[in-house]
């Protein structure tokens, strides 16, 4: 039996879709972060995930939010990133504070996850090779966002 028609996955309906589903994630990252202003430079939560099945335990990073472009930029070299040649630029729209260690990369900051959300939708719609780590007030655009995920936590966006 066939769905129906507005069941059936389609490129627009997808199109429609995931930014929502992006939105959803980055509120969801939000949620478990607070406002800028009280946000202390401390490192990431980490939450270690068991079930009562015998499973290896794994760990999940709880992406924290910035208050300074530099903290952040110190988080990312920290999490292993080469960082030759760092210029705070401040030229992404949208941004709060915006920089990068290369010509391969761009670290920014945002004021809030509806920022985030929309620098996102922008990079996917300007460029359909995006390589983003994005977390709850920042987006790291690195080729391989992966490797930083497991100490920066956040989502990598494709």
């Amino acid at each position: 039996m066939n769905a129906p028609r507005a069941a059936r996955s389609s490129p627009t309906l997808r199109a429609m879709i995931r930014p929502a589903l992006i939105s959803l994630a980055l509120a969801a990252l939000t949620a478990c972060s607070s406002p800028i202003a009280a946000t202390p430079a401390a490192s990431a939560s980490t939450v270690v995930v068991t079930s009562s099945t015998p499973t290896p335990t794994s760990t999940v990073v709880i992406a924290k939010t910035y208050s300074t472009l530099a903290d952040f930029r110190d988080d990312v070299i920290a999490a292993g990133y080469d960082c030759p040649n760092w210029h705070q630029t401040n030229q992404v729209k949208l941004a709060a504070a915006s920089g990068s260690c290369s010509d391969n990369d761009v670290l920014s900051i945002y004021l809030s996850s509806a920022d985030v959300s929309q620098v996102v939708q922008n990079l996917k719609e300007l460029n359909a090779s995006v390589h983003l780590l994005v977390g709850p007030n920042w987006v790291f655009n690195t080729s391989a966002p992966e490797m930083y995920r497991p100490k920066l936590g956040g989502i990598v966006v494709r």
